[in-house]
């Protein structure tokens, strides 16, 4: 039912949200259902924006909820319009998340990247089977919602439908990988039938690293597969001394070290050797060693290596390598 003037429903949303979403989809919304009842008494509505072809789901009201850190937020879920009941599902069900009412998901809001993957699909005749937060990088478009004076307000949570195999490739590798491929096909990301768009998460070789007992206390920073394709992590902490000791290296299983440092998951699964991953602040930085850098065979690295070995040197997001 496309809503009135008057229409009690569609005051369950924020001016400036209602506003937000008028402006963006230039249209007016159907609302679908009932709202729905939150903890402290609120009511969210969840509202259906058709417009070009596309169906954009959001929820009104959810803005009134308090949530951590005093977000402001209100859902958006889109696809092509003959999905449009998909899109309304998914919102309901991240509404669920927000809200901390779905499995042991925290209560906040769906964080770029942040992925929620169910056991089963959850859209009969689909492979949908994840939920992830996007940011404006997904559509382009700026995701904060001003009032009249240009303050910003809040911001439009946009939650993506994922297959199971996209699920597992952004809780592994980030977001970006999915970010590229919806880029080169940008029908696809609406599809609830598409195949994959991503492959799945490379495995982590089952290969041994050699790490220093310092590195296992204080934490790796630093990680490379040499021209041989051994894996070494250091905590770039250790002196000359003490890394020229074997007594202060132990042998454990790559794995078992990404369990530890999951930012590394990524790298350590695609490492080329010569290539090496280095902790700068929380941000990773990733290049190609060089020869003069790079340890000899049978012999363990100078602690200077790394600082004057990165040559190629590019920095990725953060979650690229999750």
């Amino acid at each position: 039912m496309t809503s009135a003037p008057g229409d009690g429903r569609a005051r369950h949303g924020d001016v400036s949200f209602a506003r937000h979403f008028a402006r963006l989809f230039s249209c007016a919304p159907q609302f679908l259902g009932d709202p729905v009842d939150v903890p402290g008494g609120g009511h969210v509505a969840i509202a259906r924006y058709v417009h070009n072809g596309i169906a954009s789901v959001v929820t009104l009201g959810l803005e009134r909820v308090s949530l951590p850190g005093g977000a402001r937020i209100e859902l958006l879920c889109e696809v092509v319009e003959t999905q449009k009941a998909a899109a309304e599902v998914t919102v309901r069900i991240a509404l669920q998340r927000v809200m901390g009412a779905l499995g042991d998901a925290a209560r906040g809001p769906f964080q770029p990247g942040d992925v929620w993957i169910n056991d089963v699909p959850f859209l009969a005749g689909t492979r949908i089977q994840a939920i992830v937060g996007v940011d404006a990088q997904w559509s382009g478009r700026d995701q904060n919602v001003h009032d009249e004076n240009g303050a910003v307000v809040g911001w439009v949570n946009e939650v993506v439908m994922l297959t199971r195999n996209e699920g597992k490739r952004v809780a592994v590798d980030g977001i970006v990988p999915l970010i590229e491929a919806a880029a080169a096909a940008p029908a696809a990301r609406f599809d609830v039938l598409r195949d994959d768009m991503v492959e799945p998460p490379a495995p982590v070789p089952r290969e041994p690293c050699l790490v220093t007992l310092d590195a296992l206390e204080r934490g790796v920073r630093w990680m490379q597969r040499d021209a041989d394709g051994r894996y070494l992590a250091i905590s770039l902490t250790e002196s000359a001394e003490y890394l020229a000791d074997p007594e202060n290296f132990t042998a454990i299983a790559l794995a078992e070290i990404v369990v530890g440092v999951p930012s590394l998951r990524g790298f350590a699964a695609r490492a080329q050797p010569g290539e090496y991953a280095m902790l700068e602040g929380d941000v990773w930085s990733f290049g190609a060693l060089s020869d003069s850098g790079a340890p000899a065979a049978g012999t363990r690295p100078n602690p200077a290596s790394p600082h004057a070995a990165p040559r190629e040197r590019s920095r990725r997001d953060p979650e690229e390598s999750v």
